[in-house]
């Protein structure tokens, strides 16, 4: 885990798989050798530390892969907002934060709701179910930003904005979903249409 750890934060620095003092692929082999060393350790075993075996459980096995993509968009999420919002937006990390706070509170307050639904009998397939096609429309909403929007756009998105309306015109127009490619380029071709300074 340590190896896996080191590499995705700091795989980027190093250029990925393109490392040319080969750290990140050293990092990678170690992790993918300690993950079999721990499958072929542990599957053998009576009363193992992981319990592999339970993977079988087609229900179990499901919601297992289901979390674990869940958690990466939403660990995805979290990292690539504030990051979005203080290199192409110029906010130092208090703004953005308090500009992503409400979607804390938000998360809070669900709680409470869904404590109540559980309790009156509601199952909790469904509740889950709405969480991730929620979290794949606000996924979705993402992928039409631009450069455009406002700091009120991150706390309660509008699909009526100007921004996103644009975005999805363009993207009509061209065929193209809107991409961190496709945000540099923004970025660069405001930038060139900025006064130089003398």
């Amino acid at each position: 885990m340590v190896c896996w750890e080191v590499m995705l934060s700091k795989g980027q620095e190093w250029n990925w798989l393109g490392d040319p003092f080969y750290r990140v692929q050293a990092l990678l082999i170690l992790f993918l050798l300690g993950l079999g060393g721990l499958i072929y350790r542990e599957l053998p075993l009576r009363n193992p530390l992981v319990a592999l075996r339970t993977m079988a459980d087609r229900n179990f096995g499901t919601c297992c892969v289901i979390f674990f993509c869940a958690y990466g968009v939403l660990y995805a999420n979290t990292i690539s907002l504030p990051a979005l919002l203080q290199s192409l937006f110029g906010y130092d990390a208090t703004t953005s934060g308090l500009v992503l706070s409400p979607a804390g509170i938000f998360a809070i307050a669900m709680l409470v709701v869904v404590g109540a639904l559980l309790s009156r009998g509601v199952d909790a397939r469904y509740l889950m179910a709405g969480g991730l096609l929620m979290m794949a429309l606000g996924n979705y909403w993402m992928a039409l930003l631009n450069l455009d929007i406002s700091p009120w756009q991150v706390v309660w998105p509008s699909p009526r904005s100007k921004a996103c309306r644009s975005a999805t015109a363009h993207r009509r127009s061209r065929g193209r979903a809107y991409s961190p490619y496709s945000l540099e380029r923004s970025r660069s071709r405001s930038a060139r249409s900025l006064p130089r300074r003398s």
